[in-house]
């Protein structure tokens, strides 16, 4: 997950959620991206992506 402030007005955010596509670091899949988001929406989003993300390893 990556989460950006640059250049954003107060309480404006950036986002992308990603998930592994393969064996490496570099290899994945964004999942999710948002601009402009606000933190109630950010953390809904967020949260939402680490519980898939838990499912999905079985966390």
């Amino acid at each position: 997950m990556y989460v950006s402030t640059f250049a954003k007005d107060h309480g404006k955010f950036d986002f992308e959620c990603e998930l592994p596509d393969g064996p490496e670091a570099e290899q994945y899949t964004v999942a999710r991206r948002g601009e402009d988001v606000d933190f109630e929406t950010l953390v809904d989003v967020l949260s939402a992506h680490l519980d898939d993300s838990a499912s999905r390893s079985g966390a």
